[in-house]
């Protein structure tokens, strides 16, 4: 399967999804990678560490699961709904179609990037770049900075999605097709096992984490093939 750099958000989704070193600071936030095909969302802020990147190698995660303090974020999101006959080709939709498509899907991705599921993971990532930039950061200092990322991200912002400028004249697949992979996405996104800012691991341990990157879902293959312009980028 080809990672999701979310949604991500992996996400969380992350979340989208090329994944990158986390200590170099860069690849793309939380909301960037769930989002995928957005055209690259900005994760939170991440202190001292830059904003935070979704990806690096996969690992102990560290920490017990749990929404961060403070502010929440989203609760999980329930299954993608264009409200149009799932048996509608994607490359048969008219004008209005694809205007109802394309807001749906930005109003729905938008709810993912800011679940809670979205935000740990992007909270957590922010916390362990902190740590491996900032020689003797304090536990206090680095749940300060997670909690900041996790603040920023709860905050909804409505993507611009690429695949509406688009064209989709060779599109196969279908809208059922299309809400599938996404409902998938986002429960993958929600199935994030980050730990709460308040229970993150000591600094000491903290810059050794690594957060694995989400896999594309099997219901996203079908679209994939017939129509990746209408998937996360990679």
């Amino acid at each position: 399967m080809r990672p999701l750099a979310l949604v991500c958000s992996f996400f969380l989704l992350a979340l989208s999804l090329a994944c990158s070193d986390p200590a170099a600071g860069t690849g793309r936030g939380a909301s960037g990678a769930i989002a995928g095909m957005t055209g690259g969302g900005t994760g939170g802020s991440a202190g001292a560490a830059g904003s935070a990147g979704m990806g690096g190698s996969s690992g102990d995660m560290g920490g017990a699961s749990g929404s961060g303090a403070g502010a929440a974020g989203a609760p999980p999101v329930g299954p993608f709904s264009t409200g149009l006959p799932g048996d509608t080709p994607l490359s048969g939709l008219t004008s209005d179609q694809l205007t109802t498509v394309c807001s749906a899907l930005s109003s729905y991705l938008a709810k993912v990037n800011s679940s809670d599921g979205a935000c740990r993971t992007q909270a957590f990532m922010a916390a362990i770049l902190a740590a491996r930039a900032t020689a003797g950061s304090t536990d206090m200092l680095l749940e300060q900075v997670c909690q900041q990322a996790y603040d920023d991200c709860a905050v909804p912002t409505t993507p611009t999605l690429s695949m509406c400028n688009t064209p989709m004249a060779d599109c196969t697949a279908t809208i059922m097709d299309l809400e599938a992979c996404y409902s998938a996405i986002s429960t993958e996104v929600a199935g994030a096992s980050a730990p709460a800012c308040g229970a993150l691991p000591g600094a000491g341990m903290l810059g050794n984490q690594s957060v694995a990157p989400l896999a594309e879902p099997a219901q996203c293959a079908t679209l994939a093939t017939n129509c990746p312009a209408a998937v996360p980028a990679n």
